[in-house]
């Protein structure tokens, strides 16, 4: 049974009272995920249903060029997609609906109890889904794509806006739980790390190395041979700018069980600022990656040492400085203890 095709009626008027929602009937919980063929459909389906005034713009764009000039259709255009965006679209709409919602959103939570299980999750967002639309304040029961999104979400305005609630100290001693849980296995098996391959660093380098080379023969039309040269030099290291971006994107699809892991790694090894350990929680992170099959994670996802410094750098030490809180807030405790142990290259900062 899908559920992409069932609406509430326009008469139907929010209910003020929170109920715990019933869910989708017996087995697994029917999430988006499962029903549209990617996240880009299903936004676009949302989008329609929750904002169709977005829908508008090639219409709006259409008599904007016929009615007046391509200048002032162009400021027609930006003029009314800023009025969508601030009015209805799609992602801030979501964070105001979950925003009036925290409470509900906590009861749901708190009844499932799901801690770090992703199926728990899945039913939990399935439930807020059937919440949020029995009582109006979501036009299908579409709103969390995934679990992922709803733990997300549970981060963003519960943990964080009502972090003395029932439901924020139930997930964080299930995050206790799971690092002491790491703690007692001791680091025993690992990858060798992806500098070390031949063909991985050989086959890196020659793309760079081709790309300096594109770079190089792009200019031999500028007659001019400094500017040629600045082109050159612009060209290489645009491109290699954006290539080490787009390496460093993967670190962004560890979810919490990772961190979490890779947290309790660096209490194994106590690195400080030894970066042959570093090495080793490198080593010991992409065997532990690979092992899970069910994780979309690419093999060699460290491809050294110094990688893990710039994970803990960028992810880790903003949740303990007061003026740059967010992220994985749940892992606030566990990095006071871990940043002891990184040395000068993890400085504390607490302002």
């Amino acid at each position: 049974m899908t559920t992409t095709g069932i609406y509430r009626s326009s008469k139907h008027k929010p209910k003020l009272n929170v109920e715990m929602p019933t869910g989708h009937g017996e087995g697994d919980p029917i999430l988006p995920v499962y029903s549209f063929r990617n996240s880009f459909t299903w936004t676009l389906h949302e989008a329609s249903r929750n904002s169709p005034l977005i829908f508008a713009l090639p219409f709006l764009l259409g008599i904007a060029l016929a009615s007046f000039g391509r200048k002032e259709a162009i400021c027609l255009i930006v003029i009314g997609l800023l009025i969508i965006i601030l009015a209805d679209w799609p992602p801030l709409h979501k964070n105001y609906v979950l925003s009036q919602n925290k409470e509900l959103f906590s009861t749901i939570v708190l009844a499932v109890d799901p801690g770090v299980e992703a199926t728990k999750w899945r039913e939990a967002a399935s439930k807020m889904n059937t919440a949020l639309y029995e009582q109006g304040f979501w036009k299908t029961l579409n709103f969390f794509f995934n679990e992922k999104e709803c733990r997300d979400g549970f981060r963003e305005h519960v943990l964080k806006l009502l972090p003395s609630s029932e439901a924020s100290k139930r997930y964080q001693q299930a995050i206790s739980k799971l690092f002491m849980s790491f703690l007692e296995d001791v680091p025993s098996e690992f990858d060798i790390l992806p500098r070390y391959r031949f063909y991985e660093y050989f086959s890196n380098k020659c793309f760079m190395f081709g790309v300096l080379m594109l770079a190089i023969s792009s200019a031999i039309g500028i007659p001019d041979e400094a500017k040629r040269t600045m082109y050159s030099i612009y060209a290489y290291g645009t491109v290699k700018y954006l290539y080490g971006a787009i390496q460093g994107k993967q670190f962004s699809f560890l979810d919490v069980v990772p961190r979490v892991k890779f947290l309790a790694t660096i209490m194994h090894f106590a690195p400080g600022s030894d970066i042959s350990k570093c090495d080793e929680i490198a080593g010991h992170m992409n065997y532990y990656l690979s092992s899970k099959k069910d994780w979309d994670i690419p093999r060699g996802c460290f491809n050294e040492g110094k990688d893990c410094l710039n994970f803990y750098k960028t992810a880790f030490e903003p949740l303990i400085n007061r003026n740059k809180r967010g992220g994985y807030l749940e892992l606030e405790d566990i990095v006071l203890e871990t940043n002891k142990l990184c040395g000068k290259n993890t400085t504390k900062i607490i302002e």
